[in-house]
């Protein structure tokens, strides 16, 4: 009996494991991309289907299905998510978020793998102990039919934007940049950008929103892997807060603070982020956080720049 308690238990922590990662679900389509297994664009998919994988285990686990074989798997899929925790260890720190929990509950490296090693012990544990019986015919239909809905479940919750693949580019009025507003604020870099005679990609950011901070991240991985025009950040209340998102981001471009009133008419909208396209002093396009997505913002790039 506490055998079968413990293979629920351990069915039901896959399971909240994969929900804690849908909302956001951004960060954890980042990881793939920043070890070099997927594009921005695959990622969106990839990590819906990594997501569906845990609720097909837990449900397996929680039924019993194939108890044996869904044992020896699960140990399979938190090995191989532990090696990317080594990575991560490696390349970020030991203080980095794995985000194995999700953005809910953030993880060290070192927390997380004490975490898999204490799972894979009591996977083996259920290996060596766990009574192995014939399963009802129900039984194993229940778990069958569950497969494909466990896959398609984290793309309704969480649906593919639909700019990732098929991007159109929606209507929209250029106008002149108000640069004036940026003169008296303060500004933080090693040289101003000369806005009335240069292309640039400009972040526009509200204090304490966190689609922002998603939006960083999104930047910093299409500059690194697309011939992007230079960039410049806009942000509102303090500079280190906008700073440090920067650095947790790995990227360091130059940013203007400005107060929270101005930074809606720069917006040019009440939605954040918003981000601009700028060309020779003229605002030519303006993404929101959603639309910002790398096959949409290469194409916009394609039509509206020389």
């Amino acid at each position: 009996m506490p055998f079968i308690i413990l293979r629920i238990l351990l069915g039901v922590f896959f399971i909240v494991s994969g929900s804690l990662k849908v909302h956001p679900i951004e960060f954890f389509e980042f990881s793939f991309v920043e070890i070099g297994i997927s594009s921005l664009t695959f990622s969106t998919i990839l990590a819906r289907l990594l997501i569906g994988l845990e609720f097909l285990v837990g449900f397996f686990l929680i039924t019993s299905f194939q108890l044996k074989k869904t044992l020896i798997f699960s140990i399979g899929l938190v090995i191989f998510l532990s090696i990317y925790i080594i990575y991560l260890a490696f390349t970020e720190g030991l203080t980095a978020n794995c985000g194995c929990m999700g953005e809910h509950f953030q993880l060290t490296p070192l927390v997380s793998l004490s975490k898999n090693i204490l799972i894979v012990a009591l996977l083996v544990l259920l290996i060596k102990k766990h009574p192995f019986k014939p399963q009802s015919l129900l039984i194993k239909w229940i778990s069958i039919s569950a497969i494909l809905p466990a896959f398609v479940l984290p793309f309704i919750l969480n649906p593919v934007n639909a700019h990732s693949f098929n991007p159109q580019i929606s209507d929209f009025e250029p106008y002149a940049f108000k640069n004036e507003i940026l003169v008296d604020y303060p500004f933080f870099g090693s040289q101003k950008p000369d806005i009335e005679s240069g292309q640039y990609i400009v972040p526009v950011l509200l204090a304490g929103c966190r689609f922002c901070k998603i939006a960083l991240h999104k930047i910093a991985l299409m500059d690194k892997n697309n011939d992007l025009p230079s960039i410049f950040v806009i942000s509102s209340g303090e500079a280190d807060y906008t700073i440090s998102l920067m650095e947790e981001a790995g990227i360091e471009y130059p940013l203007y603070e400005v107060n929270s009133n101005n930074i809606f008419v720069i917006n040019g909208a009440r939605s954040f982020p918003g981000i601009l396209l700028l060309d020779n002093g003229i605002v030519k396009y303006r993404w929101t956080g959603s639309t910002f997505q790398e096959k949409y913002v290469l194409k916009v790039l394609e039509t509206y720049l020389d």
